[in-house]
């Protein structure tokens, strides 16, 4: 097989994948009589593939990370490629039938793989798209959750008292629902959600056919507007707070109050390991702020000491 030789000509036409010319050129030196054509070909056709390719994601980062890994597989195949021959092209004479075949073999695989990926990383992507739920949506499923828990305990409690059921412990389910009342519910400073939540409970904690209330007149659990008031202002206090900035070199450290975020924003794309470790800890990337960022908690600031170790 003859070896690799450089070529110099230039595409009109600005294809994304211009550059790569000369590998497909020397894919098909020793397998076509007129490589320079099937190169133009390779390039036109895979630069249109790709550009439409691109078009199915939606975020830069989604982007070039497809972009990286179409031309690192489409090279390898063309790699591959380049080191099989046709005995039409390089002569009949000692042409390494053996060692040709195998070429042919890692040529076949590395053209499956890049089929491959296309696949999965589009089926990958997809799935990951359809499992992100709306943060509004997501949090009207939990609330009629909790509506449809506090409920089902309430009659379970009217079922004890009428003796319909019995091995119960009355006080368990009652302590049960007001703990979620007024250390969950209460805590996210939802007055709106709080007090439909209030109004549920008051709607079935008596009547006719009832032994007793499920809740006395002078309970905590109706406490719950008055509660959720005292968390919203300290969420407000909290969300008010200025933004803190810490620089470091070669990137920033955020403690964003308004929106609940300890972020972290690299002046260069981080090394593989340090993103390895942002993931491990629960860090995400943030397509659209252009950080990656996790819940401002002590537990945050923690790990972010530790992955970069500086002092915050």
């Amino acid at each position: 097989m003859s070896n690799q030789k450089t070529q110099t000509k230039t595409i009109e036409d600005n294809y994304i994948l211009q550059d790569y010319y000369n590998r497909a050129y020397n894919a098909y030196r020793n397998i076509s009589f007129d490589p320079d054509k099937r190169a133009e070909s390779i390039v036109r056709e895979y630069s249109e593939l790709l550009t439409e390719d691109l078009k199915q994601y939606t975020d830069d980062e989604t982007k070039r990370i497809y972009k990286d890994r179409f031309i690192n597989k489409l090279l390898a195949w063309l790699d591959a490629k380049s080191r099989t021959a046709s005995s039409m092209i390089t002569g009949p004479a000692r042409f390494p039938v053996e060692r040709n075949l195998k070429a042919l073999e890692i040529e076949m695989k590395r053209n499956e793989e890049f089929i491959k990926f296309r696949k999965t990383f589009y089926s990958r992507y997809e799935k990951k798209q359809t499992t992100v739920i709306d943060p509004e949506k997501k949090a009207k499923e939990i609330h009629q959750k909790r509506k449809d828990n506090i409920l089902e305990n309430m009659l379970l409690i009217k079922a004890i008292d009428k003796k319909e059921q019995t091995g119960f412990n009355r006080n368990l389910f009652i302590n049960g629902i007001t703990n979620l009342c007024l250390k969950t519910i209460a805590k996210e400073g939802n007055k709106a959600r709080s007090e439909d939540i209030l109004n549920l409970i008051k709607k079935h904690n008596n009547g006719a056919d009832y032994v007793k209330p499920i809740f006395t007149k002078k309970h905590r659990i109706f406490t719950l507007l008055e509660v959720t008031e005292q968390y919203r202002e300290e969420i407000n206090n909290i969300q008010n707070k200025e933004l803190k900035i810490l620089t470091f070199e070669g990137f920033k450290v955020f403690f964003n109050y308004e929106i609940d975020r300890l972020q972290i924003q690299h002046d260069e794309k981080p090394k593989v390991e340090i993103i390895q470790s942002l993931k491990k800890n629960a860090f995400r990337w943030s397509p659209s702020q252009k950080v990656w960022q996790r819940q401002l908690t002590q537990n945050a600031i923690s790990a972010t000491q530790r992955i970069f170790n500086i002092t915050l």
